[in-house]
């Protein structure tokens, strides 16, 4: 109930998340990346793409400290991973305190956190250390 915040709320919905932006950078520096990746609906939830992926996985074969990169990728993992640590602690919280109660805002509570703790943030990030 504040519409002067709504303005700003929409543009960032419908502006290129840290991701996008990342993903930009790949096909920047030379890696194929598939236009669908590149020109989304960024109001959208992101979707894995096989180009990202492929695209990681040769940044991955040099993990040099000279390999900027990489270097990146793994700073998007440590943040992905800090936010992993919260959301399950946060889930666990929960549980202890009110137990399969509705949460607040009309969610599922638990049940909708233990859902949430299985996102990962930059998805081929995590799928590509099955590959190397």
């Amino acid at each position: 109930n504040m519409p002067h915040v709504w303005p700003a709320i929409e543009a960032s919905l419908n502006a290129p998340s840290l991701y996008d932006d990342v993903i930009a950078l790949l096909h920047r520096q030379g890696h194929a990346v598939d236009a669908a990746a590149l020109q989304r609906d960024w109001s959208a939830s992101y979707e894995v793409n096989a180009s990202v992926e492929a695209a990681w996985l040769r940044v991955y074969q040099d993990p040099s400290p000279s390999n900027k990169l990489y270097q990146l990728g793994e700073a998007l993992v440590a943040i992905a991973d800090a936010m992993s640590q919260y959301r399950w602690r946060h889930f666990v919280s929960v549980q202890r305190l009110i137990g399969h109660k509705p949460g607040t805002g009309g969610t599922a509570g638990v049940g909708w956190l233990s859902h949430v703790t299985e996102h990962r943030f930059f998805p081929e990030l995590w799928s590509i250390r099955t590959q190397f």
